[in-house]
């Protein structure tokens, strides 16, 4: 027997809500506090992971791009201008 990794105890949802109303109202606090920004680092790293292209990008790839949104800015800014002037 190896016991490594220590003895795992597992709980339900009610015994950790039990167990929670015993705490006094400042460590639930606490703990609520402790949970929401755990949540919230989760939320933001699954978001993070879900914006990352899943295959790398080039600099070839950047350049042309980069020069593709310039030509189109340059464009509108042509497109505009002449619609002033008339």
């Amino acid at each position: 027997m190896s016991f490594t990794k220590g003895p795992i105890i597992t709980l339900t949802y009610d015994q950790v809500e039990q167990l929670t109303e015993q705490l006094s109202q400042d460590e639930q606090f606490k703990l609520a506090d402790k949970l929401s920004k755990k949540l919230a680092r989760k939320r933001l790293l699954d978001l993070m992971d879900s914006m990352r292209p899943q295959k790398p990008v080039s600099e070839k790839e950047i350049l042309k791009a980069s020069r593709e949104a310039r030509k189109n800015v340059q464009a509108r800014r042509r497109n505009e201008a002449s619609a002033g002037r008339s």
